[in-house]
């Protein structure tokens, strides 16, 4: 069935206004995908050698661009926020680990 048109030649769409509750302040975008851990076993130890490989080719870039930083005069610091007590304990618990199969392929 054929429709009307939308709007008379001459009339625009009008925009909405604001909310009322937002006094002013502009939406925030969110940026990048929440990233949720794998349930299946494959998948997981897929997904923890992917994230070590991730956090070894990270450390490498910043070695990196801290000597390329270091050879200007500059200097090249990774700011990190500190670690809370429960984290120092975790880490502590932790067991050295023995190079990784992310490791290994980088080698």
């Amino acid at each position: 069935m054929a429709q009307k048109p939308l709007f008379k030649s001459g009339k625009k769409k009008q925009e909405q206004a604001l909310a009322a509750n937002r006094h002013g302040k502009l939406s925030k975008t969110k940026r990048g995908s929440l990233q949720r851990a794998p349930k299946k076993e494959a998948a997981k130890l897929k997904h923890k050698d992917e994230k070590e490989l991730t956090q070894i080719i990270n450390a490498k870039n910043e070695e990196a661009l801290a000597g390329k930083a270091a050879q200007a005069g500059g200097a090249f610091a990774v700011v990190r926020a500190p670690q809370t007590a429960e984290q120092q304990r975790n880490q502590a618990s932790k067991k050295p680990m023995l190079v990784t199969k992310a490791q290994q392929r980088l080698g």
